[in-house]
């Protein structure tokens, strides 16, 4: 079983792929923010830790489950306590998908283990990856997209770009880069040649 990495930045149509490969009966895809969102309720893995280290009542709400509007503005606007948060997760997260995909290579029924996950360059997954994928589109088309799919302004736009790796720095990374800015049934057509290889 591959273990393999998909990324690339906001716009570019990773969920699309994604997607395209949850279809496949030879491939499983782990959508890591959707883990860390299960992970992160009460009796998840990550739960305990996090209420010690933000133990203000006014972010949770009356069941325990976190208050994500109010998780939100307390830590974004806070680096620390990003950091705080983001260093109980993401080490969390980890343990969890290596011992899946270990899981999954001992029940042998996949082919293939998609990986989702925003930060996978700079939690260095690269490092226990088979192989990265870069999902790439042109910057145009992908402010295109934003506007047309989920309204967004050219400031907001802006301000997810500034905030994410630039185009060298994930092909610096990729073992393979995937354009995804024209018709999708051209990218299926390169992703099956990828996966008959």
């Amino acid at each position: 079983m591959k273990f393999i990495g998909v990324t690339g930045g906001v716009g570019a149509g990773k969920s699309e792929v994604l997607s395209y490969l949850d279809e496949r009966a030879d491939s499983f895809v782990l959508y890591s923010d959707r883990l860390a969102e299960k992970e992160s309720k009460p009796g998840g893995r990550c739960y305990s830790e996090i209420v010690k280290a933000f133990p203000d009542q006014k972010l949770y709400n009356a069941d325990g489950m976190m208050n994500r509007a109010a998780f939100a503005k307390e830590v974004f606007s806070d680096e620390k306590k990003r950091l705080a948060l983001d260093g109980i997760i993401h080490p969390m997260m980890r343990e969890i998908i290596m011992e899946d995909v270990k899981e999954k290579r001992t029940e042998g029924k996949y082919k293939y283990y998609f990986l989702e996950a925003a930060l996978l360059i700079e939690e260095h997954y690269y490092e226990v990856l088979d192989a990265l994928w870069y999902i790439f589109a042109p910057i145009d088309v992908r402010r295109e997209r934003l506007k047309k799919s989920r309204h967004y302004s050219d400031e907001k736009i802006d301000a997810i770009l500034s905030k994410q790796l630039d185009d060298r720095e994930f092909r610096r990374y990729a073992d393979v880069v995937i354009d995804n800015g024209g018709d999708f049934s051209s990218t299926k057509e390169y992703i099956e040649t990828l996966l008959k290889n």
